[in-house]
């Protein structure tokens, strides 16, 4: 807590730390990253005691040590990121940190002042993994310090940032429109627009009515009806309805379902969305009959698909020229395509697979199959109606997990690793995740599990006998 200043841990640490600096540089960049984790203990101890603390005692231990937190915060800042430049082993741990750096500069103006100074020697790769996270931040005290940072990012890896900017902004406040303003012409793609519809239009028409069912509740419960009618009017019925009904997606699965359900809609709801305000509580009823309508035209869950089928934009695309421009080509989704380009370009998509493989659950996901420039295919499973932001922070733990462990000789020679996947939101219910092969569904390594002998059978059923007769007595 606030004794830590008294004591002179920080001092000390500091007299230290000039003497390592003055050795070699892996070892200058070790002592960086220690006094970055020292100033890092003090903030957590400080916090820590500001929570557990009452009255004197908490004031206290808010202050934090070296004349105050922010102090404490900026030289972590400060430290930090001159590891992360620096590279080499103790480089690589210290962009394992890159979370609560941000954690940190969002909290502490100095902290910020520092890392508006110091970022710019470090690789952006180090910190394109965390783009979504900048991004999301860019409407808090904190944006103006990420937006440099950001408008590099965009201009590098436009394809990278594309989708999490498009996630982000529409929660953003007077502050953060502004300060986005910056981005959007570097962010702007209509390439990756036409492929996000596209595919978005795999989703079947069930799983989307789910997604829109739920916003549209969600406005009419928090009392906003003119906003409820505005997203059905702009959004959901053009998804649903009207941009299905052209001659090309007029044989798609999309196609026909919206030509046999405009009727519904526009009965139920209007067009326009007029007919919602009056519905009131009535909504979620009207909403859940006409989904159990759609899932009944959609009987059949299993088996192929043609992926012309669901969109004739896959069947019209074409391999893109050598000479486009890069914003013209579309990238391999994800961040492997450039993490693993090595100073090459990243790979690019040529084809689709004809047909996708649609897996027997509730949302009906499916695997498609891209072709890259590197002459491979990349299998993805494409997650309609389901929010995958969850997945894409939790593969990014494990990735941090993974980081620390290679760096414990203890885990490192128990090959301690957990497996990642490639997780890519593209909307508040679409995503993209990399196919894992050679796994099966968790229902079915369950089942094996519960395998009985007949021995074991015969005595669950005379239980199951027993019990019943004890009911009919």
């Amino acid at each position: 807590g606030a004794d830590v200043a008294e004591a002179g841990y920080l001092p000390a640490a500091l007299s230290c730390f000039r003497k390592a600096a003055a050795a070699d540089a892996e070892h200058a960049t070790a002592a960086h990253l220690a006094l970055a984790l020292l100033c890092d203990q003090l903030l957590q101890d400080a916090e820590a005691a500001g929570k557990e603390g009452t009255g004197a005692d908490a004031a206290a231990g808010g202050r934090l040590a070296l004349k105050g937190g922010d102090n404490t915060a900026a030289l972590l800042v400060q430290h930090l990121l001159t590891a992360m430049a620096a590279g080499g082993p103790s480089g690589e741990q210290a962009r394992l940190m890159v979370p609560r750096l941000l954690d940190v500069i969002a909290g502490s103006g100095p902290a910020r002042d520092a890392f508006l100074t110091g970022w710019n020697g470090v690789p952006l790769l180090a910190f394109l993994p965390w783009a979504a996270t900048m991004l999301s931040l860019l409407g808090q005290d904190a944006g103006d310090a990420l937006l440099p940072l950001l408008k590099e990012l965009a201009a590098a890896y436009p394809q990278q940032l594309h989708w999490p900017y498009r996630l982000s902004r529409g929660h953003y406040g007077a502050e953060g429109r502004a300060r986005a303003a910056a981005l959007q012409p570097l962010l702007s793609s209509a390439v990756l627009d036409e492929f996000g519809s596209a595919l978005n239009a795999t989703t079947y028409p069930t799983q989307r009515w789910e997604g829109w069912t739920q916003q549209l509740a969600r406005l009419i419960a928090d009392g906003k009806p003119a906003e409820a009618e505005a997203l059905y009017c702009d959004e959901a019925y053009p998804d649903m309805v009207e941009q299905h009904l052209g001659r090309e997606a007029r044989a798609t699965y999309n196609g026909m379902a919206a030509a046999k359900f405009k009727g519904a809609f526009t009965s139920a709801f209007g067009s326009d969305g007029a007919k919602l305000g009056k519905l009131g509580k009535g909504f979620q009823a009207a909403a859940a009959k006409l989904g159990s309508e759609l899932k009944e035209f959609q009987r059949s869950m299993g088996g192929g698909r043609s992926l012309a089928k669901l969109s004739p934009w896959f069947d019209a695309f074409s391999t893109p020229a050598v000479d486009l421009p890069a914003t013209q080509r579309l990238h391999m989704p994800g961040l492997g395509a450039v993490l693993n380009a090595a100073g090459e370009e990243p790979t690019t998509i040529v084809g689709f697979g004809k047909t996708v493989q649609v897996f027997a659950s509730k949302q009906a996901p499916k695997k498609l199959t891209i072709f890259g420039s590197d002459f491979k295919s990349h299998d993805w499973v494409l997650k309609g109606g389901e929010e995958v932001r969850t997945d894409q922070r939790v593969e990014q733990l494990f990735s941090v997990m993974n980081g620390l462990m290679a760096r414990s000789p203890a885990a490192s020679a128990a090959e301690l690793q957990v497996a990642t996947y490639e997780v890519v939101p593209l909307s508040p219910w679409l995503g993209m995740l990399e196919f894992v092969g050679g796994t099966r569904p968790l229902m079915a390594v369950l089942s094996d599990t519960l395998d009985v002998t007949p021995a074991e059978a015969a005595f669950n059923a005379f239980i199951k006998a027993q019990a019943k007769g004890q009911q009919n007595v």
